[in-house]
């Protein structure tokens, strides 16, 4: 069981880095990289906290 959760604790730590890496790159002015407006982030967002809610 131990193994189990280092391994969910590095995908969890994984996909938190994720994130933060590429909403960094958002709010940077003249970045290199084409995201999707930011009404799209807070809309999304809203969406996965229903799922989880009713999961």
């Amino acid at each position: 069981m131990e193994l189990a959760d280092r391994a969910v604790g590095f995908l969890l730590s994984l996909i938190s880095i994720l994130i933060f890496t590429y909403y960094t790159f958002w709010a940077i002015r003249g970045h290199f990289l084409s995201f999707l407006p930011s009404t799209t982030s807070v809309f999304s967002s809203g969406v996965c906290v229903r799922v989880r809610l009713y999961i």
